[in-house]
This record gives C-alpha cells, structure tokens and sequence, in this order.
C-alpha cells in the first residue's frame, strides 16, 4: 500500500512538474509576444511621425515654388527679354519603410502623394531648363542690342513655357490643398494605433456600418 501511494506522488509530482513548465513556457511565448508585438508598434508610430513631419515641410517648398512660378511669369509677361536670376526648387524624397505601415489605409495615400512629389521634381527640372534656356537667348540679344528683332520670339518663347507649365502650377496647388487632409488622416491612425483595441474595433465596425464615418472624422481633425 505503501509503495502505491509513493507511486502516486511521484506521479503527481512529474504531472505537476510538466505542467509548471508547460504554463512556464506558455507565459514566456506570451510575453515574448507581447514585448515584440510593443516593439512593431513603436516602430510603426515612429516612422507615420517621420513621415507626418516630412509632409509637413513640403508646404513651405510648394509655398515658394507656386510663389517663385507666379513671380517668373508675370515678369516675363511684362518684359519678355529678360534674364531671370530665380528658379524653382527640387522637393526633398526620403525613402520610408513602407512595409511597416503597407497594413495601414493611410499608407496608400502617404505613397500617392510622395509619387507626385516625385513627379513634380520632373516638372521642376523642365521648368529651369526653359528658364535657362530663354535667360540664355535674351542675355545674347541684349548683347548684340538685337531686342526688337528678337521681342516677338521672346513672347512666343514665354507663351510656350507657360502653356506647357500651367498645369504644374495648378498640381502644386492641389497638392498644397491635399496636405491637411492626409495630415489629419496620419494623425488618425496614430490615435487608432496607440488606443486600445476595442476602441479600433468600434471604428473598424463603424466603418463597415458607415462608408462616410473616416472622412468624417478627418475632417473632425483638420478642423482642430
């Protein structure tokens, strides 16, 4: 009898053994889970306000070039023949890990967006070429005092500047609009992502229920 109840205990204490190491080792996974699951969010905040910032400054680059475009032209519009010492700027790419927020609605239009700025790079490149290019032709026609015979190419050369070049001026603008928009969106997924999950699971359901209820809370946050 003895021997049975010392065979049970030791039963017991192998099962209560295995068992102590089993939740040991569930508890470990869960918190490694937890502790890198912390560390992704961290990331994630970090890089949409890296990317926040960065939208942010290109309102003061699409300031100066809608600015310095309207400047340019309405100087040659006064005088055709003339050397122009201003230019537009190049807008600034940085390279983001989209993968960290590839998960995130918001980074569809983060990518759009810096698509277009990329684009506009483009457009500021030909926009100097023309600058240069007529500032070179005037600069030789004064030199040879030859204005009146060259006044009529000058107008020609800035009417096609202009015609080819409006509508850059008119994307710098829409994107100038665009900015606060996406901002408040960034913003958005930030206070989604550092609030608790039954909280992002009333605005994902409320989403569902409600196409326009996003837009309505962006438009809440441009407004502040």
């Amino acid at each position: 009898m003895e021997i049975i109840n010392n065979t049970q205990q030791g039963y017991i204490q192998i099962i209560a053994a295995f068992f102590g190491a089993f939740f040991a080792f569930c508890f470990f996974i869960l918190g490694e889970t937890i502790i890198s699951s912390l560390r992704k969010k961290k990331k994630v905040i970090a890089e949409l306000e890296r990317i926040e910032e960065y939208i942010a400054l290109q309102i003061y680059f699409l300031e100066i070039n809608i600015k310095n475009y309207e400047v340019i032209m309405k100087g040659f519009k006064l005088k055709p023949i003339s050397i122009c010492l201003n230019q537009l700027y190049f807008f600034p790419i940085e390279e983001f890990i989209y993968q960290k927020i590839s998960n995130f609605k918001v980074s569809e239009n983060i990518l759009k967006f810096i698509i277009k700025l990329r684009l506009f790079n483009t457009n500021v490149m030909t926009f100097n070429r023309y600058l240069k290019i007529h500032s070179d032709l005037s600069k030789d026609t004064m030199l040879k005092r030859a204005e009146q015979d060259f006044l009529k190419t000058a107008r020609e050369n800035v009417d096609k500047i202009r015609n080819e070049t409006s509508e850059f001026l008119t994307n710098m603008k829409k994107a100038r609009e665009d900015i606060s928009p996406l901002i408040a969106e960034i913003r958005l997924t930030l206070k989604l992502i550092r609030s608790f999950f039954w909280i992002r699971w009333y605005f994902l359901l409320k989403t569902k229920l409600d196409p326009e209820y996003r837009k309505k809370k962006i438009q809440e946050l441009i407004k502040e």
